[in-house]
């Protein structure tokens, strides 16, 4: 019957785990969680069904409702899956309960105010509802919104929270927590069991045993496990998974073991299904054959690297067996030598030593692959010298200077500075305008003297000027200038002045169409010229004029009524002029025609676009006369006329009056 019961339990647990999906949303609505818990709930579920697909909603009732989800009107169980750290104080709070109403108008949903005085009975452990399917044991508290678990030390714990109201008008709702144990883990015989599983080598001969220890990791000081609840099923595959000999958490193998073999183990904590361990392997050493296997060869896999290969030592790699899970070490040879990116021990050649290329070691092992090679000497590296003879105009003087690496030093000539004739200068005979003068200069530095030439003058035609014939506008004139500094004299010519044009007057205006004309006389002389004045530029798509009381707008491909003054009898013309040009009415703009005092409305031929609302609110507007035929689909509606008289009647081109009764649709068309 135990057995029976725990083989339940299993079943129970992998439904939940794999197959469990909730009609209602209540994995996604978390408790709330005091702060210093340390409490998650990674879980998520689906939105639930919408009411309205699932049910008439002629036969809906008021239902429960659970944190903004709805739970329908049977009693809902539900697991919720939480952490919690070793040692802490664990509060759940229950989640907030309303009432769901539903319209019978719109079968829509409407959330009304919290359900008042509920029940909340909390139990826990084995004896929890649902958790077997069993019924509710004894009640570990009756009341209160939330429930503690005082500093939890346990692998796993559940409370089981049932809500109801006190008038037992609905069925109450059932939540069952499950508290998992953060940081938990199990070793066996001291190595940490890992979804790969894990591997014992024995010789033949021995007898296993295996003990599987729990570790909780991250524990704070003093914090002891309760393991009183645990139980441990062990299973060795070569009895077909039947009961093996074990004390609690310890196997104990019945026989030696003589081939590779296999145990399982599956863990409870009173009476609640924990985890099953499986691929347990026990490997016999010196054996090549499959215990599982049906042709007793292992079937190896790739292998994992637990050593690299370098250079300088062979690598390591273990096999495992995915039939009877026996490993393997194997020998990876050794690899390549990797050259170094730069060579090493380089060093650069100077004037007092020879250099070195430096070598190409390997990156790895840091061995000589390819010598360098040595570098001649450099030459010295000069400074600018010391001056120790300074130099005079015409003797050489001497400077040391030394080389700024290793310090040797030699002796340079220095030129002669040669004579610098800029001292006091002595005017022999002054420059005139036509004759060269002379000069002698001494040097500044030494006695030296120098005679040098006093380049001519040449005239200076700045003097008195003399008009011998005035500039007009179109010639020029002449005039004698005189030589300031001789009695030398020149005739030059005096530009023509050039005509002087007044502002012009304008003989004929530029249009649109045709250029216009300027007349410009000359100051001077009075001569006249006529220039030409450009057409104007034509109006931008965008500008807005009024024309006779109504206000249009210029588009691409004419003008759109914009607005429209207020008359009895509204005609939205063929055409309409502006600055001398010529504009066809192509469209009329939204509420462009508003206006309670028409009566009358006449719509011109070349209109291709009425807008939505284009006549707006005209409640008296009965007659309407529609003189284009270019109105398309997507371009005019009934919509265009809005607000209109209900007895107003359009008069179409007969034509397009099929069209327009599928434009107008709904308006009455003659």
């Amino acid at each position: 019957m135990r057995n029976l019961k725990k083989l339940f339990v299993c079943l129970l647990t992998l439904a939940v785990a794999f197959s469990f999906v909730p009609s209602s949303a209540l994995y996604a609505a978390e408790p709330p969680i005091e702060e210093n818990t340390n409490i998650e709930n990674p879980n998520e579920t689906e939105d639930p069904e919408d009411p309205e697909e699932t049910e008439d909603p002629e036969e809906k009732k008021p239902e429960l409702l659970v944190d903004s989800e709805n739970y329908g009107e049977d009693s809902c169980e539900d697991w919720i899956d939480l952490e919690a750290d070793p040692g802490t104080d664990v509060k759940i709070t229950a989640p907030e309960v309303h009432i769901i109403e539903w319209d019978e108008e719109d079968n829509s949903s409407k959330k009304v105010i919290p359900v008042e005085e509920l029940n909340y009975t909390w139990y826990a452990d084995e004896e929890a509802a649902g958790m077997y399917g069993e019924e509710p044991g004894e009640a570990i508290q009756k009341g209160g919104e939330s429930y503690t678990f005082e500093k939890f030390n346990k692998p796993i714990a559940s409370t089981y929270l049932v809500i109801s109201d006190k008038e037992n008008r609905y069925e109450p709702i059932g939540i069952n927590y499950s508290i998992f144990l953060k940081g938990l883990s199990y070793q066996i015989n001291g190595e940490e069991y890992t979804e790969d599983g894990v591997s014992f080598n024995y010789k033949s001969g021995d007898k296993a045993e295996l003990t599987i220890e729990p570790v909780v990791k991250d524990a704070p000081e003093g914090f002891e496990l309760d393991t009183e609840g645990y139980e441990f099923d062990w299973n060795l595959l070569s009895d077909g998974g039947e009961m093996s000999y074990a004390e609690g958490n310890t196997y104990l193998a019945y026989d030696s073991i003589e081939s590779n073999d296999e145990v399982n183990c599956t863990i409870y904590y009173n009476n609640i299904y924990i985890d099953r361990f499986e691929d347990i392997r026990l490997n016999v050493e010196g054996s090549d054959h499959c215990a599982v296997s049906e042709d007793g060869e292992h079937k190896w896999d790739e292998g994992t690297v637990i050593r690299k290969a370098s250079c300088t030592k062979v690598g390591k790699q273990k096999f495992t067996c995915s039939e009877c899970k026996k490993t393997e070490i194997r020998d990876i040879p050794m690899v390549d030598h990797i050259p170094s990116e730069e060579r090493v021990y380089a060093e650069k050649a100077s004037c007092d030593k020879e250099g070195y290329t430096g070598d190409v070691v390997c990156a790895s092992c840091g061995k000589i692959l390819e010598e360098g090679k040595v570098l001649p000497m450099t030459d010295h590296t000069w400074d600018e010298g010391v001056v120790t003879i300074t130099p005079s105009c015409e003797k050489e003087g001497e400077k040391t200077i030394m080389c700024d690496v290793c310090g040797e030093f030699k002796i340079e000539k220095v030129p002669a500075t040669g004579h610098d004739f800029t001292g006091k200068e002595t005017v022999k005979k002054a420059a005139t305008c036509t004759e060269d003068g002379e000069k002698e200069v001494c040097c500044k530095n030494c006695d030296a003297k120098e005679t040098v030439k006093i380049p001519a003058m040449g005239h200076d035609f700045t003097g008195k000027e003399t008009v011998k014939k005035a500039a007009t506008c179109t010639e020029a004139g002449e005039k004698e200038v005189c030589c300031k500094n001789c009695d030398a004299k020149e005739t030059v010519k005096i530009p023509a002045t050039g005509h002087k044009w007044d502002n012009g007057t304008v003989t004929s205006k530029a249009t649109y169409t045709t250029e216009g004309s300027v007349v410009y006389t000359c100051k001077t002389c009075g001569e006249k010229k006529s220039e030409k004045i450009a057409k104007l530029a034509m109006p931008k798509p965008g500008t807005t004029f009024s024309y006779k009381g109504n206000k249009y707008q210029i588009t691409k491909d004419g003008v759109t009524l914009v607005k429209a003054k207020a008359a009895k009898k509204v005609i939205v013309p063929d055409t309409v002029n502006y600055s001398g040009l010529t504009y066809k009415v192509t469209a009329v703009k939204a509420k462009a025609i508003s206006t309670k005092k028409v009566t009358s409305l006449t719509i011109g031929k070349n209109v291709k676009s009425i807008s939505k609302n284009a006549i707006y609110k005209c409640k008296n507007l009965k007659s309407i006369s529609v003189k284009t035929t270019l109105l398309k689909k997507g371009k005019a509606s009934k919509k265009s006329f809005n607000g209109i008289s209900k007895k107003a009647s359009m008069k179409v081109p007969k034509k397009v009056k099929k069209a327009y009764k599928k434009i107008f649709k709904g308006m009455k068309i003659k």
